[in-house]
């Protein structure tokens, strides 16, 4: 089984100021810019490096709602993202390991993931929560070999 970190979800309080501030800083580019998410009454903007490829998700949810807890500063990872080959295969060894596996798909409506059932050819995702409590989005991307990505080096 390959596993690739891709990125790192954190949260934000205000989602204008946070983008301008790390496409600044870092000179990240917005890939998927501020999608809202109905479900959640949340925001959100995936930002990638146009030459390193890494990425960081900004969230922002509003207070009082399922995940609009309340911010405390330097608290505020929201998940880490893993490309895998095999998302139920790395749920089964994420539970062996001491995880724990949250069916979190209701909540998330990206415009690039298609939610499906095991067995479909479309992208599938889970989630996990490592045994801190950290929860880990787990996916695949079907048609793109995590194998280039290994032997591309960096």
């Amino acid at each position: 089984m390959k596993a690739l970190l891709t990125y790192i979800g954190i949260r934000v309080r205000d989602m204008d100021r946070s983008t301008k501030f790390y496409a600044e800083l870092l000179g990240l580019v917005p890939i998927v810019p501020d999608h809202a998410n109905p479900k959640l009454q949340s925001r959100i903007v995936m930002l990638r490096h146009p030459k390193t490829g890494q990425q960081l998700e900004l969230n922002w949810y509003p207070d009082g709602g399922q995940f609009g807890v309340p911010f405390v500063a330097g608290e505020s990872l929201d998940h880490v993202g893993v490309r895998v080959d095999d998302v139920p295969g790395f749920l089964e060894a994420a539970e062996k390991l001491g995880g724990r596996v949250h069916d979190m798909t209701p909540y998330r409506d990206y415009p690039f993931h298609e939610y499906v059932e095991p067995g479909s050819k479309g992208a599938k995702v889970g989630y996990v929560e490592d045994p801190d409590g950290n929860i880990l989005e787990v996916y695949d991307a079907p048609g793109e070999s995590l194998d280039a990505t290994f032997d591309g080096g960096y």
